[in-house]
């Protein structure tokens, strides 16, 4: 939305460029300070169009360009002034647009980089856990391991114990106490 009413500003400052510029123009040459710039500037550029013009002929050469009248001369600046502020005011709206999606796309690059760098920090954080829980693991193997050998162990002992308890009981059971159900 913001985009829309942008463009529509931008649309409406260069429609109201037009007839300022006509404003602008008529004010500069009914201005008395002005208006001898505006005719030398008006001279300066009828030698410059003429001189172009004869170049593109495939003309050389010095040739006497005459002035223009005073009448002439000021149509020319006007025109000149006319269509300088309507440049002017475009390039500005260019200038002003450019710059504003400028900092658009700084922002989103600023924001793609915090979402990689917060990504990076997740993969490295998610990398540490991985080593954390595979040394975890490793440790467990290492204690099922000395459980089991330990087990082992106890199960040989208690077989022992059982098997000299049966020892026992039969030793017992063929001796003399041991057939009439005496302990000693």
């Amino acid at each position: 939305m913001a985009a829309f009413v942008f463009k529509v500003f931008t649309l409406t400052i260069r429609t109201i460029a037009k007839p300022l510029s006509k404003r602008v123009e008529a004010y500069v040459l009914d201005h008395p300070t002005l208006r001898a710039p505006v005719v030398n500037l008006a001279q300066v550029l009828h030698r410059f169009e003429v001189r172009v013009n004869r170049g593109a002929e495939g003309k050389s050469g010095k040739v006497f360009v005459g002035d223009l009248s005073e009448e002439n001369a000021l149509e020319l600046a006007g025109k000149v002034i006319s269509e300088s502020f309507l440049w002017l005011t475009a390039s500005a709206v260019i200038f002003w647009e450019y710059e504003r999606q400028k900092g658009k796309d700084t922002a989103k690059a600023a924001k793609e980089k915090a979402f990689q760098e917060a990504n990076d920090e997740d993969k490295r954080r998610l990398e540490r856990r991985e080593l954390e829980m595979s040394e975890e693991l490793r440790d467990l193997k290492e204690r099922y391991v000395s459980l089991e050998a330990n087990m082992a162990q106890i199960l040989e002992l208690l077989q022992m114990q059982d098997a000299d308890k049966e020892a026992q009981k039969l030793k017992r059971s063929n001796s003399f106490y041991g057939v009439f159900g005496l302990s000693k």
